[in-house]
């Protein structure tokens, strides 16, 4: 038994729970006899009441094939996962994402950090715009495959015969990515798809949401990049309305932040406010140049993530979603009990978070370490208070 990208990944639900035994969304009125391993069944040798344990099959972690990361862009963003794309309007999110789209499309088009070739096509659905303006002269200049880019049908009046709401949708978004080989997914922007009563301010509405696209984008291999825009009526980079659910900042695997620089003016960067993916680029600039009325990205180079144009609200942004992450983790960690410090050290990092972002977690939650033995063999434990 092996995992890859390329294999079938477990469908998803509307409740976001998945059967790994089932491929493709559930239809209404479908009988389905397949029963999840762990998913109740009454009577018979599935239930799994407290005299009967589930039926639950194990295997080797040697028996999996290693799965390589593939980049879009090195340290940026990465093919099989779910990232998202903050900042304020007008910063150049749906330019770069643009320019994501014709890289993936294009034949002479390269992102900074890109050393595989990959191809695919892309799926971009939008309540921004009107793809028929501003999006198609974009992808167009930046040097997309117009054919490879797909959007929704749409009908005598312009408008999209389908939009998908979320969590519902996405088993049909799973079915159109493996049908057309898919490996770039944009959602211009993600509230615009939430179905509504789901508050993403509310931490588990946020990984009922989020979670099943994460899972799909691991199964299908492709980049499903949801874009956030700050709250309407709010001014300047407001990274902490992104970092608003701790849901979004746990389940998504990066979190780029893009906005405008004052030195020079125009000048753009994208810089990661955080990321469980190794290594992490450095931010990277770039101006959008107008190119027959729509912009054109031109990358210029990286900066170091001291300088001096970098705000201190994108640091704290940074250091606040990391400290969120550790504590969940650590919350997990020392549920069962106290645990060697070296050993969640090194678990942690696995998990892209730091040291300082694991001593600050174990300071809010008041975590007792005890020290152990003397000299060679000193060590300490970690447990909750």
């Amino acid at each position: 038994m092996s995992a890859n990208t390329d294999g079938p990944a477990r469908a998803f639900h509307a409740d976001g729970e998945g059967d790994p035994r089932r491929i493709g969304p559930t239809r209404a009125g479908s009988s389905d006899n397949t029963v999840s391993p762990l998913r109740k069944r009454p009577g018979g040798s599935g239930s799994n009441d407290a005299s009967t344990p589930p039926t639950l099959t194990l295997m080797p972690i040697a028996d999996l094939d290693e799965c390589p990361q593939i980049w879009l862009s090195e340290g940026l963003l990465a093919l099989g996962t779910l990232a998202v794309l903050c900042g304020p309007k007008g910063a150049g999110k749906s330019t770069l994402a643009t320019a994501l789209a014709a890289a993936l499309t294009g034949n002479r088009i390269r992102l900074p950090g890109r050393k595989t070739r990959v191809r695919g096509k892309v799926l971009w659905f939008t309540r921004e715009e009107d793809p028929r303006a501003q999006l198609k002269k974009r992808l167009k200049v930046n040097g997309a495959d117009m054919k490879a880019v797909m959007i929704p049908g749409h009908d005598d009046q312009g408008a999209p015969t389908w939009m998908p709401s979320l969590p519902r949708d996405w088993p049909h978004l799973d079915r159109l990515i493996r049908e057309h080989g898919v490996k770039l997914l944009v959602m211009d922007t993600l509230t615009s798809f939430v179905a509504a009563g789901c508050d993403l301010n509310d931490e588990q509405a946020a990984r009922r949401v989020l979670e099943p696209g994460a899972a799909l984008a691991a199964g299908t291999g492709c980049l499903i990049l949801l874009i956030r825009h700050p709250k309407k009526g709010t001014e300047g980079d407001q990274l902490d309305d992104v970092l608003g659910s701790v849901g979004i900042g746990a389940v998504a695997r990066t979190v780029l932040a893009v906005r405008k620089l004052d030195d020079p003016p125009g000048r753009r960067v994208v810089l990661v406010v955080a990321s469980n993916l190794h290594p992490q680029a450095k931010p990277r600039t770039f101006d959008i140049k107008d190119d027959l009325g729509a912009g054109k990205l031109i990358w210029r180079g990286e900066i170091d993530p001291d300088d001096r144009r970098l705000t201190a609200e994108e640091v704290h942004a940074g250091r606040q979603l990391q400290t969120v992450t550790a504590v969940e983790f650590l919350e997990r960690a020392l549920s069962k009990g106290p645990r060697d410090s070296r050993e969640l050290k090194n678990l942690a990092f696995k998990q892209g978070l730091s040291d300082d972002a694991l001593w600050r977690a174990a300071k809010k939650l008041g975590v007792k370490i005890k020290q152990i033995g003397l000299r060679d063999e000193h060590r300490s434990t970690w447990a909750r208070s």
